[in-house]
């Protein structure tokens, strides 16, 4: 097992105890991942892996915003432009910082199922950017939320099985998401 990450520099109290930290959480939620990883193996359940992963790298949001358009809501698509702005800076100010080893590259049994778009994994951005497009969704159309909720499960089902990240990745990236789509909406909306 991989223990600590030393790539960031900070002050070398704060450091080993993030590291501290991130070593026994990864060590409580490692065996979680794995059976995830084990239970997605067949087929048709790693291409739906697969599947959502690419399109929750990106893909899924354009016809997000071509719907906010076509609906001409164009205080919608400004608070969702500015809640992906707001919490991509925090998200990429904060994860080198936090710098937390993925489990793919905690352990050796645990693949990585899906292309990494950083090296870290905490908090989980994929969940932060589809929990602040969702809920400013949700503020403004209310029959979106069983969409948006079975949506969050399944990309945290996918984040997992495909192991790119612990479960409490992804509590605090949709904890991120959720404040910084409410302050917009509050702000905005």
């Amino acid at each position: 097992m991989s223990q600590v990450n030393t790539d960031v520099t900070l002050s070398s109290t704060y450091r080993a105890r993030i590291d501290d930290l991130f070593l026994r959480m990864n060590q409580r939620e490692v065996h979680v991942v794995a059976k995830l990883v084990r239970y997605s193996e067949p087929k048709p359940l790693l291409l739906t892996v697969n599947a959502i992963n690419q399109l929750c790298d990106g893909w899924i949001y354009l016809p997000i915003a071509l719907y906010v358009v076509v609906l001409r809501e164009w205080r919608l698509l400004v608070a969702l432009i500015t809640g992906v702005a707001l919490s991509h800076l925090f998200y990429g100010s904060t994860k080198p910082r936090f710098a937390r080893v993925r489990p793919c590259n905690f352990v050796e049994n645990i693949p990585s199922r899906s292309r990494c778009l950083d090296r870290y994994s905490f908090p989980s951005g994929h969940c932060m950017t589809l929990s602040v497009v969702g809920f400013l969704l949700c503020w403004q159309h209310h029959a979106a939320i069983p969409a948006l909720a079975l949506g969050l499960l399944l990309l945290c089902w996918a984040r997992v099985a495909s192991g790119q990240h612990y479960p409490s990745d992804l509590v605090a990236g949709i904890g991120v998401g959720y404040f910084v789509g409410t302050t917009v909406a509050l702000i905005l909306l």
